[in-house]
C-alpha cells in the first residue's frame, strides 16, 4: 500500500537534463509550467500510459524506476529520451530504467509490474520532463527518503 507523504512531496518532476533534476509539488503540476526560465507544456493527449517496476538494489533499498510505456507510445519516447548517466535503456526491450542515485546499480531486483499513468511535458528548448504521482510506487518512509537524498539537482516550479 503507498505511503503518504507530507503534501509538498505528492508530484515529483523529471527533467532529463545532463544532470539528474527534480522538482516535487503539492499538487498535480499544472499544463504548463516554468523552470529555470524554460516554460514547459503538457503534450496534447495526455501522458504515457505505462506499468512500472521499483527497482531495489541487493539490500532492497528503492533505487529506482523501470517504465514500460505501452506500444503505441513506446518507441516515440524511448526514442525521444536523452542517453543520460541516470537512464539505462536495457537491450531489445521497450523500457526504460531512471536511476536516483545518478547511475546504474548492479544486482537490481525488480518489485513486480504495477500501473502507471505519467504527463509528457514539452519545453520551449526542445527538452523533456515526465510527471509521476508519488503515492503510486512509493511504499514506506525509506522510500521517500531515496528520491529526497537523491544525486540530483532539486528545482523549485514556477
Amino acid at each position: 500500500m503507498p505511503v503518504p507523504l507530507r503534501d509538498e512531496f505528492n508530484w515529483l518532476i523529471v527533467l532529463f537534463e545532463p544532470q539528474l533534476t527534480l522538482g516535487r509539488r503539492s499538487a498535480e503540476p499544472p499544463e504548463l509550467f516554468t523552470i529555470s526560465n524554460v516554460v514547459y507544456r503538457r503534450r496534447v493527449g495526455g501522458g504515457v500510459k505505462a506499468t512500472f517496476d521499483r527497482l531495489l538494489d541487493i539490500d532492497g533499498l528503492f533505487v529506482g524506476l523501470q517504465v514500460w510505456p505501452v506500444a503505441a507510445v513506446a518507441g516515440d519516447l524511448l526514442s525521444r529520451l536523452p542517453r543520460r548517466q541516470y537512464l539505462e535503456f536495457p537491450p531489445e526491450v521497450p523500457c526504460f530504467q531512471l536511476f536516483f542515485g545518478g547511475r546504474p546499480v548492479p544486482e537490481i531486483e525488480s518489485s513486480g509490474e504495477q500501473a502507471l499513468s505519467a504527463d509528457i511535458y514539452d519545453s520551449s528548448t526542445g527538452s523533456l520532463a515526465m510527471t509521476f504521482d508519488l503515492r503510486d510506487f512509493l511504499e514506506s518512509g525509506l522510500d521517500a527518503r531515496s528520491i529526497s537524498e537523491a544525486h540530483a539537482q532539486f528545482v523549485r516550479l514556477d
